[in-house]
């Protein structure tokens, strides 16, 4: 439904009051679930907090233009959202904006945040200027910025925080390791343009959704194993059940 979002209840099976918190984008939960924090790149950018028990849209918290991805710290306290102004920190304690976080000037424009929340990885830059941030959530400083190949679509950390996954899409499309222990990159894994990536729970696999197949990668060797393929129409999207 356009410019809403419907709450399902996963025991029943059954769409519940659509929720309108004014064309929402990404949305992140803190732990617990009890907020829903929903983007909204409409009205010059706010994220909009939703109460899941009632699903009623809060008031909206401004964080500047063009917001887009969302992570949120594991402990809930802090969201970080790209805008167009970098990546703004907002209290969830009193739903303000911090400082927003810059970087030269490429915009912000994949998150991804280590499991014990001390850093937020953000990419910026596209094709030969795409580069990989680490920032310190203590103090929100950006730390040497490296090089990636192309523009990063989609980042996943494994949940042991060693290692950072990164899609970069375009002519050459590819996986690229990163170790979160010295912040370089390892070799590039070739994969079909439109990756979708999920990782299983234990992280000792990942999987690269596109073109029909999917392709199961080990975590402990960044070795592609046999692609698992679709008999008609590309799949679009993919979970890894618990």
């Amino acid at each position: 439904m356009y410019g809403k979002v419907v709450p399902i209840n996963l025991a029943t099976s059954t769409a519940g009051k659509p929720i309108d918190a004014g064309s929402p984008g990404n949305i992140a939960f803190p732990p617990g679930g009890a907020t829903a924090y929903m983007v909204t790149p409409a009205d010059n950018g706010t994220v909009t907090p939703v109460d899941t028990a009632t699903n009623t849209p809060g008031k909206p918290i401004p964080v500047g233009p063009s917001p887009r991805d969302v992570v949120i710290t594991p402990d809930g306290k802090t969201l970080y959202v790209t805008t167009g102004n970098g990546v703004v920190p907002v209290s969830t304690a009193t739903g303000t904006a911090g400082t927003p976080i810059r970087f030269g000037l490429h915009s912000a424009a994949a998150l991804a945040i280590t499991p014990d929340g001390k850093t937020l990885y953000v990419t910026s830059g596209s094709g030969q200027k795409a580069r990989l941030t680490a920032v310190s959530t203590a103090d929100n400083r950006p730390g040497p910025a490296i090089k990636v190949p192309g523009t990063t679509v989609q980042m996943l950390i494994t949940p042991d925080g060693k290692t950072l996954y990164l899609f970069s899409d375009g002519r050459s499309a590819s996986i690229t390791p990163v170790s979160t222990a010295t912040n370089q990159p390892g070799k590039q894994i070739r994969v079909a343009s439109g990756v979708i990536m999920a990782m299983t729970p234990d992280g000792k696999t990942l999987y690269a959704l596109g073109q029909g197949k999917v392709v199961p990668i080990s975590t402990a060797t960044n070795q592609p194993g046999k692609p698992i393929r679709f008999p008609s129409a590309d799949p679009q999207g993919m979970v890894v059940a618990p």
